[in-house]
């Protein structure tokens, strides 16, 4: 089949962050299944395919020969998943992700040993505060900018304690590695301090983590050199 995520910067990313020794995998919202299909080249581990739209899991099954038992007919929130498991939460907003982990916490189907790539389409702040109050761990995070849109994604596990700050600080290290490596996460950056001076009500965590993106984004403008 070859490496079908070649020109899929953001699966290609979500891919790269999942480790790799886990017992099976799950790619929830798999729309054309590129993601969950290129798990299963690439690992001897069980992938199953999660869509409410039945009749896009059985083109794939047909397409693919990948089993009904491997397809998940379903709403994301009603699956179950043991442990050491891998899920692929990508392509909806924020706050849809935010409903699913909680409905999964309330069903205390969360365990240390499972990993969650996260890579929402907006809502990103909303989601964050979801994985703060769940108690999720942040492992790694990354910017991927694709087809004139950025998009962050982050690695999780649910953890009994964890250090909740992560969540809610901007964090400068981790931008400046991203513009180091693509101009476009100014862009995104941007983008996102402008839709936040739209906002008439915001929380106060959130106004404190725009103020922080407000002051990183004045010190690039500093440091820009003189045309």
């Amino acid at each position: 089949m070859g490496n079908i995520l070649t020109k899929k910067k953001r699966l290609n990313m979500a891919f790269q962050l999942m480790p790799k020794d886990l017992y099976c995998y799950f790619d929830l919202f798999c729309d054309h299944g590129l993601l969950g299909l290129h798990m299963r080249e690439n690992s001897l581990a069980q992938v199953f395919f999660n869509d409410k739209r039945g009749a896009l899991l059985r083109e794939i099954n047909e397409k693919y020969g990948i089993g009904e038992e491997h397809l998940l007919d379903c709403p994301a929130e009603n699956i179950s998943f043991p442990s050491s498991s891998g899920l692929f939460l990508l392509g909806v907003g924020g706050i849809l992700m935010a409903e699913v982990l909680k409905s999964w916490h309330e069903r205390s189907q969360l365990h240390p040993d499972q990993y969650f790539v996260l890579g929402p389409n907006y809502y990103e702040f909303h989601l964050r505060q979801t994985l703060k109050e769940l108690n999720f761990q942040l492992i790694k995070r990354s910017f991927v900018w694709e087809k004139g849109q950025g998009y962050e994604l982050f690695l999780v596990r649910w953890q009994e304690d964890c250090d909740q700050e992560l969540w809610q600080n901007f964090d400068h290290e981790f931008w400046r590695g991203c513009l180091g490596e693509d101009p476009h996460a100014e862009t995104y950056l941007r983008q996102k301090y402008k839709s936040w001076l739209k906002k008439r009500q915001i929380s106060e965590v959130e106004r404190a983590y725009k103020e922080e993106m407000g002051t990183f984004l004045d010190q690039l403008v500093k440091k820009a050199p003189a045309t």
